[in-house]
């Protein structure tokens, strides 16, 4: 029979001995997503967050919030030693076994569904809320962002074709195709997506980001790791494509372009600008 080592037996021993003192009001949340740490801040909850993974980099109290390692690829240790009473992520967070080892130990596991479409924010920031009891708070918070897209055109001023690669090393090309969050924000923004015809996060060869064409290409900061526009422009996946339609790269903030954040009208906004730019040049 498998037993738990000795770590995990003496967190879960501490946390026993703290759960019957803890009321909904004093809930000790440990979020594991970062679009799911930033609608929870968003929501007033930043007081009840006792922990967050690596990829919760917004807002900027976040950063300061102990660590559990990686939504994806979380521990049982690394999430019990902070006490919870409840880890919250989205549907892509695990791995599944770890998530039934934390429940057992009788914290509440609440997994969020996580979609591609700017309906998406909305489910996500409604069911947070339901469960947080913040409904109020969230409503107002649809309303602001149905209010700041509201504002913005519904389409850029010029047709503009663009690009968004989440990879651009010694590894090769991907593009972001349809079903992803850079696709949903090109839809919301009237721009079309360049290899909109491929479905999710995609290998691209060189021939056919030629053939595409797009006048624009969005790059995470992740994926260009420190280089600056005019150094990915000299990458030999790239080269080419800069020769023909100028450097037109621009490196955007991953989280808010590839995760569902309430700061979604800023990306859109910043894309009419870049189609803008775009077409002026």
């Amino acid at each position: 029979m498998h037993r738990p080592n000795k770590l995990l037996r003496g967190v879960v021993i501490l946390l026993l001995a703290v759960q019957p003192g803890i009321t909904a009001a004093t809930e000790r949340i440990v979020a594991a997503g970062g679009s799911v740490t930033e609608v929870l801040f968003a929501l007033g909850l930043d007081e009840q967050l006792v922990a967050v993974d690596t990829s919760s980099l917004y807002p900027q109290a976040a950063t300061t919030l102990p660590k559990i390692g990686y939504y994806r690829q979380l521990s049982p240790e690394g999430v019990l030693s902070q006490q919870p009473t409840v880890l919250v992520g989205h549907s892509q967070m695990g791995p599944a076994d770890v998530l039934a080892q934390i429940s057992r130990m009788g914290v509440e596991v609440v997994n969020v569904q996580h979609g591609y479409h700017t309906d998406s924010l909305y489910q996500l920031i409604t069911a947070l809320a339901e469960r947080f009891n913040r409904q109020q708070q969230g409503a107002q918070l649809i309303a602001d962002i149905r209010r700041q897209l509201s504002q913005l055109p519904k389409r850029a001023a010029m047709p503009v074709s663009m690009a968004f690669l989440v990879s651009v090393g010694e590894r090769g090309l991907m593009a972001a195709g349809s079903d992803t969050m850079p696709d949903a924000l090109f839809t919301t923004a009237g721009i079309t997506n360049a290899f909109s015809a491929v479905s999710g996060y995609q290998p691209l060869s060189v021939e056919a980001l030629m053939a595409a064409a797009p006048l624009q290409i969005l790059v995470p900061a992740h994926a260009a790791a420190g280089q600056s526009a005019a150094q990915l422009c000299q990458l030999p996946a790239l080269r080419f494509w800069a020769q023909q339609q100028g450097c037109r790269i621009t490196v955007v903030d991953p989280l808010i372009f590839m995760g569902l954040s309430p700061r979604l009208p800023m990306a859109v906004r910043q894309l009419h600008q870049l189609a803008q730019v775009s077409a002026n040049e």
